[in-house]
């Protein structure tokens, strides 16, 4: 069986098959338009480059020029429906590192000469073949919609991560002793570069990029451009904690990004994060951590915040408890509550950000940040309320009056109400369902004895699609489930047009 027209066929449906479509937006095309290696993801890089290797050492028959535009008009097309996919996004970046992936694939096929250049990689198709393919095929049917590549990528990312959290010392203030304050940062001491810790613990940190030291709520605070400004901490040791903590500021944003303005961050997966959210729909306060084996938990705030305004903004996390709560001036403002919260978080061994999240830019902060407070204890709600007295400036105000005309109503708050569910559907499924499709054609193909077995291979492949029903009935949207025997009998027909007779 030649495998350049599988090969093109599950590229496709990988990256070009919308789930969930939406509508394309101003935002949407500019962010797609901009050629900004600093706004990349690095395992996005990495993924297109190998997901793009295959195509080149298809194609690499057919010469350098025809691979390269091929895979160039391949990788645009898939940009183009990324713009229309909800839970993508599209970026010129992508096209440029997936042609990088198919010039590889095409030195790759180029060491190969006697095998590779004058016709398309083949596999041969009999009964031990068809038995693997039917083996992984019957594997995926048990797994269905329940395991999807997001879900892969999410194992290996944090797989990556446990070597070296796993090593390095913790803090175990909190966990398995009393905890205390282990930094405290008002930004009102300190030098042009560095910001000192006034608690006494000396986690004195270095400012990046030149950010402002403009008028606070008491002295001096962090101005922050919302680009490429903020203050870096480090990694000690004082703050990789494992147990209970308490993490509180004071914010004035001057604008909110597209996503989240991270305040405080440690967050590689793994780790914690304080800060403004739009998970949930309307900007909220987020308290984000994950368990020893990178489980999410989150708590959302339930108050729409505003621009230009100070906030006193704190998350707690009781260990002993296993609650996650947030305040909003001194008062409780519970929203949702995402995941299971655990006697223990896990720490993420990287460094501790103000302003900027740790392992990924475009959720910086713009505006002013002051009197940032880390805890190993989980403060109670009195001494939360307590410490917003001490330094309340102008702008800030009561709860009651946080709320804007017109904003959402977001229900009664709670501590126990699950939320529900916002993620979009991992669109890359559509890859998973026509690969499937491949291995029942591919299956039905070792195993039919007639001549006919194209027109099985077809058959069975559309049929099969059907099996995957239970299974993705309640991860996937119920208008997608009708395009699931069609993906299926896209692959049986790469397969049934790629077969030697």
């Amino acid at each position: 069986m030649a495998l350049r027209l599988p090969v093109i066929v599950l590229v496709v449906a990988f990256t070009a098959i919308p789930m969930e479509l939406r509508p394309l937006t101003r935002e949407g095309l500019a962010a797609a338009l901009e050629m900004n290696l600093g706004v990349a993801d690095m395992s996005d890089i990495v993924a297109n480059i190998i997901g793009y290797v295959p195509v080149g050492i298809v194609l690499a028959s057919r010469g350098a020029w025809p691979t390269v535009g091929v895979a160039t008009a391949v990788s645009l097309s898939a940009e183009v429906g990324q713009l229309f996919s909800k839970g993508r996004s599209s970026s010129l970046i992508d096209v440029a590192t997936n042609l990088i992936g198919a010039l590889i694939g095409l030195v790759i096929s180029g060491r190969w000469k006697a095998r590779l250049r004058n016709e398309t990689p083949r596999i041969g198709i009999d009964r031990r073949t068809a038995s693997v393919a039917g083996a992984v095929a019957l594997a995926y049917v048990g797994l269905g919609a329940g395991v999807t590549p997001r879900d892969a990528e999410e194992a290996v990312s944090i797989f990556l991560v446990a070597p070296r959290a796993a090593w390095l010392p913790a803090n175990t203030r909190g966990d398995t002793t009393p905890g205390q304050l282990e930094a405290h940062w008002t930004f009102d001491r300190g030098g042009e570069d560095v910001t000192l810790d006034v608690s006494g613990n000396g986690l004195n940190g270095s400012l990046v990029h030149g950010p402002a030291l403009v008028s606070g709520v008491d002295g001096r605070a962090l101005g922050l451009n919302g680009v490429d400004q903020y203050a870096d901490f480090g990694d000690p040791t004082a703050l990789r904690l494992t147990g209970s903590m308490t993490i509180s500021a004071w914010i004035n944003s001057t604008s909110f990004p597209a996503d989240d303005a991270a305040i405080v961050s440690s967050f590689n997966r793994r780790g914690y994060q304080l800060d403004t959210t739009i998970d949930r729909g309307p900007r909220t306060i987020g308290f984000k951590l994950a368990d020893r084996w990178g489980r999410f938990m989150a708590r959302y705030g339930r108050t729409p915040l505003v621009p230009n305004r100070w906030y006193h903004v704190a998350g707690v996390y009781d260990a002993r408890a296993r609650t996650l709560n947030v305040y909003l001036n001194g008062h409780s403002d519970n929203g949702c509550l995402l995941g299971t919260v655990t006697d223990k978080q896990g720490i993420s061994g990287v460094d501790v950000f103000v302003g900027r999240r740790s392992d990924r830019v475009g959720f910086e902060f713009a505006g002013s940040i002051d009197d940032v407070r880390v805890y190993s204890r989980a403060l109670p709600r009195g001494e939360i309320e307590a410490a917003t007295k001490e330094t309340t400036p102008e702008r800030a105000v009561p709860l009651s009056a946080t709320k804007p005309v017109g904003s959402p109503v977001l229900g009664p708050r709670g501590s126990d109400t699950a939320c529900a569910s916002s993620e979009a559907a991992d669109a890359r499924t559509s890859g998973l369902i026509v690969a499937f499709g491949i291995l029942v054609a591919v299956a039905c193909a070792g195993f039919w004895p007639t001549a006919s077995y194209r027109t099985a291979c077809l058959v069975l492949s559309f049929a099969a699609g059907f099996l995957l029903f239970p299974s993705v009935a309640s991860t996937l949207p119920a208008y997608y489930h009708w395009m699931i025997p069609a993906l299926t009998l896209a692959g049986g027909a790469s397969v049934a047009a790629s077969l030697r007779a």
